[in-house]
């Protein structure tokens, strides 16, 4: 009887270590049109998905909006701007779907849009100002949204999904001088927070009634220790949670986190790599379908309960990871779209590099029924033993510190659904398990 079981907790194992899906070659047209009947190769940077169609901002060259209809294999432009005021081509730069609307913060104090699914655009100017740049939009709900940074006025507000926009009163003596906006989390229409710099430092400021008063207030300053660039760009915000994501964009052998918070005050790491030599960066930090996703270079996760628990679909045996990929992708029933690069000789016999659209399937519903809600990790906090029960098998365990240092692995453990680990040597402190190579879960050493 022993042997039976083992037989088939062993089919069970395999069965969950199978080969991972692959991100598959879609022989896709590597141009797009632009004005005076030209073409150029496009480079995928912020994505968006409207009515099974893909949206990107493309920056290679000329900037500019592209579409694709038929899941990536042919692209058009929407939309090109103006050179700015240096004689560049504007830059946009993002993509948002709001309510089924499209909007495009760019250069030159404009908003570009469109309200009819895509099919024309247009925009609403702010006036020109040198190095005042429209880089951030985000909605509360279906009519109130912001923008951050139009000039003097930090942030300006919607009540109408967007079509109208009026500044948010400000006193100009809440701020320092020569402060640089970073970014914003609007949590609701009364309650805003707003990231500075000032002098190297990072400083929080946020109103609790809607920008009748504002306050500066001490947040923890995890940045000191790397825990999350300064750009304070990969934030998002799903209540309860404001996440943002920190990768060592400088080292060759790095890693990335991603911290989490309620108040802006006291953040928790709520994931962590372990480094590996290239580094990892996530370069697009998204959410479809109430799902998040963590997309970038050596790196591929996802999380459905609040990021609790991550699955990584990075495969360093594929190889649209190792010649590199774009910065933005596309979840659209249950398939991921990306792009790459891929190498071919030339007539010349010459090696060469052109992008290339790819797409992956994904089977996260699956997961989320058979997979990570039948994991369990305890007691946590955990004092001398670590308990870890996975119906799908265990066959690795690797523990990491907050810097993404492996403290403890063993990737030949035998085929079994429980696994115990001494923890007893541990500091105390948060640490993370990753278990059979692709699972995260953070569990804290008292």
């Amino acid at each position: 009887m022993k042997k039976i079981i083992y037989l088939l907790l062993t089919l069970v194992l395999l069965a969950s270590t199978a080969e991972a899906e692959k991100w598959e070659l879609i022989d896709n047209k590597t141009t797009v049109p632009r004005p005076n009947n030209k073409t150029n190769i496009f480079v995928l940077h912020n994505t968006e998905v409207l009515n099974n169609s893909i949206y990107s901002v493309n920056r290679d060259g000329l900037y500019s909006i592209i579409k694709s209809d038929d899941y990536g294999k042919n692209w058009d432009s929407c939309v090109y701007a103006p050179l700015n005021n240096i004689g560049a081509s504007t830059n946009f730069y993002k993509l948002l779907n709001h309510n089924n609307n499209l909007f495009a913060p760019a250069d030159n104090g404009r908003l570009y849009h469109s309200f009819n699914n895509g099919e024309t655009w247009d925009f609403t100017f702010f006036g020109e100002k040198d190095n005042h740049p429209i880089q951030h939009i985000k909605f509360v709900n279906e009519n109130v949204g912001f923008l951050g940074l139009i000039y003097d006025n930090i942030l300006t507000k919607t009540t109408n999904g967007g079509k109208t926009w009026n500044p948010l009163p400000i006193s100009k003596n809440v701020f320092p001088p020569n402060f640089s906006f970073l970014n914003f989390v609007p949590l609701d229409e009364n309650n805003i927070v707003i990231i500075t710099l000032v002098q190297n430092n990072i400083r929080f400021f946020r109103t609790k009634n809607g920008g009748e008063s504002w306050e500066e207030f001490e947040s923890e300053l995890f940045e000191e220790t790397q825990f999350v660039n300064q750009e304070y760009d990969n934030i998002i915000y799903q209540a309860p949670y404001t996440y943002v994501e920190s990768g060592f964009k400088a080292s060759k052998e790095g890693h990335t986190r991603i911290m989490r918070t309620t108040d802006f005050e006291k953040w928790d790491p709520v994931f962590i790599s372990d480094t590996i030599s290239g580094g990892k960066r996530i370069k697009s930090f998204q959410i479809y379908n109430n799902i998040m996703f963590g997309y970038g270079d050596r790196i591929f996760i996802y999380s459905i309960d609040d990021g609790n628990t991550w699955i990584d679909l990075y495969d360093e045996g594929d190889e649209f990871y190792k010649n590199g990929n774009s910065e933005g992708f596309a979840y659209i029933d249950n398939y991921a779209y990306s792009q790459g690069n891929v190498k071919y000789t030339d007539d010349e016999g010459n090696i060469q590099n052109t992008k290339k659209m790819f797409r992956l399937k994904l089977d996260i519903q699956s997961s989320v029924e058979s997979g990570v809600s039948n994991l369990n990790v305890y007691p946590n906090p955990a004092k001398d033993e670590l308990n870890i029960i996975y119906d799908k098998g265990i066959n690795s365990i690797l523990i990491l510190d907050l810097n993404g240092k492996a403290i403890l692995s063993n990737n030949n453990l035998a085929p079994q659904m429980e696994q115990s680990i001494n923890i007893d040597y541990l500091q105390t402190g948060t640490y993370f398990i990753k278990i059979n190579d692709n699972i995260y879960k953070r569990f804290v050493k008292e």
